[in-house]
């Protein structure tokens, strides 16, 4: 005999009696759900991933499982998909393209024998890429987290028989030590107050290293996407950048780096154009780089703190890469 619980009382239950989820969010839940009864761990999930877990916490966690997950062709290599995955897995996954701008790029800069590092690898839709383009002859390192889209990670390695892509399950920053983890929407996460997360179980508390204090190889590109802390993990690899000169594609907010990296976002660039990096906007419209003539002049069209873009940082003795 199964239970069935209707969905206004599931969702009290979940987030409590003092969360107030106004109209739109619980007519977004009814939405992704389809229904307004749960009645199985399937839907749990479903509800618990449907909404952003830094405005909305709870501390219930359910792990996907086989009927969760299916093949799809994500920019020409077989991937598996959480179809519960609203930010990442659903809106790009199915369509056979997932972030074109960026993939241009990849294919631009990414040469076969290449090393490169994806910082913030999510589900592992760009790790997989990379991969493909490094070939035989190289490397590609995922840095990532969130055990569940480690899990992800490993489930592509296993079905595609790669054996180039090494899974680093742990969060990078500009210090050695620990931090507080936390999902957003789907498989998104970032980091977290100490406040937010200690005395009501949201989120997870995750080791946190330099790319400094590793032993990795020189490397030719690196693509960091990690919700705000990119300033963070790109200082505490300065002698890495100094030593490799990669490539370094890079989402960027202001929100989100003044937010998380408690610096500003001129303090970031300003720091990237000093090691003699230039900076590019990746357009997601054309596919192609186009030159940032100065910091300043990119804040003045910038327009919304909260817009995100992805920026190219190249050193200046790498500009012929753009050539190809």
């Amino acid at each position: 005999m199964s239970i069935v619980i209707a969905l206004d009382d599931f969702i009290q239950l979940v987030y409590g009696n003092d969360r107030n989820l106004d109209d739109s969010i619980r007519l977004r839940i009814h939405e992704v759900l389809g229904k307004d009864v749960v009645d199985s761990i399937a839907d749990v999930r479903a509800v618990t991933m449907a909404i952003n877990q830094l405005t909305f916490p709870t501390p219930l966690i359910v792990r996907f499982s086989a009927e969760d997950i299916q093949f799809a062709q994500v920019n020409g290599i077989d991937c598996p998909v959480d179809r519960y995955d609203i930010s990442v897995s659903a809106p790009g996954a199915f369509s056979g393209s997932f972030e074109p701008h960026l993939v241009a790029c990849f294919e631009r800069i990414c040469q076969p024998g290449s090393v490169v590092f994806d910082i913030g690898a999510n589900v592992g839709f760009h790790s997989l890429l990379l991969s493909k383009l490094a070939g035989d002859g190289g490397l590609v390192y995922s840095f990532e987290p969130n055990s569940e889209n480690c899990r992800l990670i490993l489930l592509a390695l296993e079905h595609n028989h790669i054996s180039n892509i090494t899974l680093v399950p742990v969060a990078l920053s500009d210090q050695r030590g620990w931090a507080y983890f936390s999902s957003h929407i789907g498989s998104n996460g970032g980091f977290v107050s100490q406040q937010f997360v200690a005395l009501h179980g949201y989120g997870t508390v995750v080791p946190t290293f330099k790319l400094d204090d590793l032993s990795l190889p020189n490397v030719d590109v690196i693509k960091v996407d990690v919700e705000g802390a990119e300033y963070k993990v790109l200082k505490g690899g300065e002698l890495l950048l100094s030593r490799s000169r990669p490539a370094i594609i890079c989402e960027f907010s202001m929100e989100m780096v003044q937010r998380v990296s408690e610096v500003t976002p001129a303090h970031f660039l300003n720091w990237i154009t000093g090691m003699d990096y230039k900076i590019f906007l990746l357009d997601r419209d054309s596919c192609k780089p186009l030159p940032v003539e100065s910091v300043a002049l990119l804040f003045d069209s910038w327009g919304s703190l909260v817009r995100i873009e992805d920026l190219l940082f190249l050193p200046g003795e790498k500009a012929d890469l753009l050539d190809r």
